[in-house]
């Protein structure tokens, strides 16, 4: 009997792209993800370090790469069954049927423009209400300057972090020890609720502005003694950076990440679905331009934008686009509430 690491075969019946977040951690364990036309595409981002191989390109190696199959095509399930029962390959299966149901939502299909894992995780909150979501996070973290974290001397009074990506890309890049040292004795500034939630997880407390923006943060300090800022971030803005030094702060800025292009074959397979969204969510303004970069300005005619807040929004009204939502709080719950209220005109 031939023995490989671990198979496993899984048959979705489903109308949905993402299905429910169990599944994700699952999938994510896998080394290699096969797929059909029929699966529901927007769970393979939950293996984004995995190799997606469409299942018509499936040639049998005997290797030690874990492997799952996920069709939504009946007789490729028993095809390769067959297959496996013939070789005495062993396997496992599962399956499972999964609706989204009927909501305030129904009707309308979204594209979530946002990066890993926040993208999957909008989609699902989506479904919950009805709609149908396709994740494509164009853009991912890559951790930069790790270096400078590391060996930083100073002492500073105050830490801004811009977005919760600066809080994911720190706890990357230093150890809890290391973390509790760093953050320890300073008042920590966040941008908006979800990075405030990232710091609260490591057990320190931050103060957010009433507007989720860098002018927001800058109403903050007019209030502040004077002292040594810290911001640790991505290219962004420099509005922040300049204000607070003719505030008289001095501020010392990281750029502790950067987001590149997500990989092109990955985002290609989602394209044929793009012509069907009714709804584009941009999440932000670098993520416009480099959608805008990719070629995929022709999906937008005749769409829905929304923005999730109004920096983002003026950049689209920039490139010649209309955004037609701009939630009053700059979050994704922001977005939902308003896209609800919408509904229900």
């Amino acid at each position: 009997m031939k023995s490989l690491n671990d198979i496993f075969i899984f048959y979705v019946k489903t109308n949905s792209f993402v299905l429910f977040p169990p599944l994700w951690e699952f999938i994510s364990k896998f080394d290699e993800i096969y797929f059909d036309e029929k699966s529901p595409l927007g769970i393979l981002w939950a293996g984004n370090k995995s190799k997606w191989i469409r299942f018509e390109n499936f040639e049998f190696k005997e290797n030690n790469k874990s492997k799952i199959f996920i069709f939504g095509e009946k007789k490729n399930e028993e095809n390769l069954k067959n297959f496996f029962k013939k070789n005495k390959i062993n396997f496992r299966e599962f399956s499972c049927e999964w609706k989204i149901r009927n909501g305030i939502l129904r009707d309308r299909i979204f594209c979530v423009l946002r990066p890993l894992p926040d993208s999957l995780l909008f989609s699902y909150e989506l479904e919950k209400l009805g709609g149908k979501a396709i994740p494509l996070p164009i853009l991912k973290m890559k951790i930069i300057n790790s270096s400078k974290i590391k060996n930083l001397k100073e002492n500073f009074s105050y830490l801004i972090f811009t977005s919760k990506r600066g809080v994911i890309a720190l706890k990357e890049i230093l150890c809890l020890k290391e973390i509790f040292e760093f953050l320890k004795d300073k008042k920590i500034i966040a941008i908006g609720p979800e990075t405030k939630k990232e710091i609260e997880n490591l057990g320190f407390k931050a103060i957010i502005p009433e507007e989720y923006t860098q002018e927001g943060i800058l109403k903050i300090f007019e209030n502040l003694e004077k002292g040594k800022v810290l911001v640790l971030r991505t290219e962004g803005r420099e509005l922040l950076i300049k204000k607070l030094r003719e505030f008289g702060f001095y501020v010392k800025e990281i750029k502790i990440y950067k987001m590149i292009e997500e990989d092109e074959e990955k985002i290609n397979i989602f394209l044929p679905f793009l012509k069907n969204v009714t709804d584009f969510i941009f999440t932000s303004s670098k993520i416009f331009e480099n959608f805008l970069k990719r070629g995929f300005g022709k999906f937008l005619k005749n769409k829905r934008i929304i923005a999730i807040g109004k920096i983002t929004a003026n950049y689209i009204k920039n490139k010649g686009f209309k955004v037609d939502l701009i939630p009053e709080k700059f979050t994704q719950e922001g977005i939902i509430e308003i896209l609800k209220r919408k509904q229900m005109q």
